[in-house]
Order: structure tokens, then C-alpha cells, then sequence
């Protein structure tokens, strides 16, 4: 290879290069241009929350069955559980995490006895304390950001 070959490579390969490029900005361009307006707000990048729904939706978990300590006998207590949201579309995984919300029931339930069940302060407590706990079982997910509320909708001692 000698130096005139050399140096009429080098400037094929800067020719071809800046040809390219310039072909890339006007190809970029007119791609710009002939699309629809889009604001900032539109652009996913600025808008990672999508719109929430003006209406509450529930999302029924499985029914959860623990047993208590009374004075005389074991006691079962069978829970229905609802998470309320406004991004339905992103709580259908939320049933796979049942484990970890049985858990956590059992967690709670461990520590009750028979007679802290009873009467309206007792459920309203209990209601705040079933939240708190379905909360912590979803914690480590990208769900418990759409969790608005946890509904105890059925609650039955045997």
C-alpha cells in the first residue's frame, strides 16, 4: 500500500461518513416533521402516571381463614378482603401475591384473641390493622403504589 492509496481511503471513509450522517439529520428531520404534535404532557417520558379513573374500582382477594385463641377453644375467623383502586388494569397480578397476604394475616391474627374481636371500636381497630398489614404484604411491588384502600367486606367468627 502506498501513501496515495492511504490517503484516498481515509478520505472515501470521511466522505462516506459525513454523507451518512447527513442523511441521518434529514431523515430524522422529515420524520419530525410529517408527525402528528405531541405536547410534553402527551410524551410517556414526562407522563409516567397514566390517567387515573374518577371512579373507585374493587379488586376481591381470596377469602383468608385464620384461627384465634379463645378461653375455652380455638376459633376460626374468615376474612373477604377488597383493594380498592383507580388503576384497575395494573391490580390483575394482585392475586399472586396471596401468599404473602395470607402471611400477613396470619402475622396479625397470631397475636388476637377471641375477645379483642368483639364489639364496634374492636372491628374498626381491626379494620385499620388488616389495612396496615395487606400494605406491608405488597410493599416490596410496583402495586401497593395503586392501592387507594384495603376493604374488610366480610368478617365471620366461629
Amino acid at each position: 500500500m502506498n501513501k496515495k492509496y492511504l490517503v484516498s481511503l481515509f478520505a472515501a471513509c470521511i466522505t462516506t461518513s459525513a454523507l451518512v450522517s447527513a442523511a441521518t439529520v434529514y431523515g430524522t428531520m422529515w420524520y419530525f416533521n410529517n408527525q402528528p404534535t405531541v405536547s410534553a404532557s402527551e410524551f410517556s417520558l414526562f407522563n409516567s402516571e397514566p390517567k387515573r379513573s374518577a371512579d373507585p374500582t374493587f379488586h376481591a382477594l381470596d377469602n383468608v381463614i385464620v384461627s384465634v385463641r379463645g378461653k375455652k377453644q380455638t376459633h376460626f375467623v374468615m376474612l373477604e378482603l377488597a383493594l380498592e383502586t383507580r388503576h384497575p388494569e395494573r391490580l390483575e397480578f394482585a392475586r399472586d401475591y396471596m401468599p404473602k397476604v395470607r402471611h400477613a394475616m396470619l402475622n396479625l391474627f397470631s397475636q388476637k384473641r377471641y375477645e379483642d374481636l368483639h364489639g364496634a371500636e374492636a372491628l374498626e381497630q381491626l379494620q385499620q390493622e388488616v389495612k396496615a398489614s395487606v400494605l406491608t404484604a405488597y410493599a416490596d411491588t410496583q402495586l401497593k403504589r395503586d392501592i387507594d384502600d384495603v376493604l374488610l367486606t366480610k368478617f365471620v367468627i366461629q
